[in-house]
């Protein structure tokens, strides 16, 4: 399930149980005065179960996006060690090519001052 749907879900019943609790304070104000205990009873239960339930579907989703996100730190952090890799061979293979460039320089310089002395 995805987090967007959790969310959706997560919404969707909490304005299901305010709706189901407007209702049940709408029939309390039309009830008769004897039964107000049980209505006033019934709406706590209600008002708990409703808030109980909001914050478990709350733990379950922020849990779920925490570990998505670590999953995701993980991928990137392996990610971070492969460039970091690759950039050390990079690296070594221009300091070798610079090496080999500067041994070539040094020996095109020495042919050429060679040529000139014969010439």
């Amino acid at each position: 399930m995805t987090i967007g749907r959790k969310f959706a879900l997560t919404g969707a019943f909490l304005i299901l149980m305010t709706i189901v609790l407007g209702a049940v304070s709408l029939v309390e104000l039309s009830s008769v005065q004897g039964q107000s205990g049980q209505t006033a009873a019934l709406i706590w239960v209600i008002l708990l179960v409703s808030v109980f339930g909001g914050a478990g579907m709350v733990f379950a989703i922020v849990r779920s996006v925490s570990q998505a996100l670590m999953r995701a730190v993980s991928e990137v952090s392996s990610g971070a060690v492969q460039v970091a890799s690759a950039a050390t061979q990079i690296a070594s293979s221009s300091q070798a090519l610079a090496q080999g460039s500067s041994e070539q320089a040094a020996s095109l310089e020495e042919t050429s001052e060679i040529g000139r002395a014969h010439v």
